[in-house]
C-alpha cells in the first residue's frame, strides 16, 4: 500500500487539477469560433468531451480501487 500511494496521489493530482482538460483540439476550436452561435456550441462540445472521458477514467479508477483493496488484504 505504501508503494502505491504516491503514484495514486500524483495521478489524482494530474487528473483533477489539470485546467486544459476541458479544451478541444485546436482545429475544432478554430472551426467553431468562426461559426454562428459558436460559444454555446463550444461549451456543449467541451461537456461532451468530458462525458466521453468519464467512462475510461471510471474503468481505470475501478481497477485501481480493486488493486489497492487486494494489496491491503495481502498485508
Amino acid at each position: 500500500m505504501t508503494r502505491a500511494f504516491p503514484a495514486l496521489a500524483i495521478l489524482a493530482l494530474v487528473l483533477f487539477v489539470s485546467t486544459a482538460a476541458d479544451a478541444q483540439c485546436a482545429m475544432c476550436r478554430q472551426a467553431l469560433e468562426s461559426s454562428e452561435g459558436a460559444l454555446l456550441f463550444i461549451e456543449k462540445l467541451n461537456v461532451g468531451i468530458l462525458l466521453l472521458l468519464a467512462a475510461p477514467f471510471g474503468v481505470v479508477s475501478a481497477i485501481g480501487v480493486a488493486w489497492v483493496r487486494s494489496e491491503r488484504r495481502i498485508e
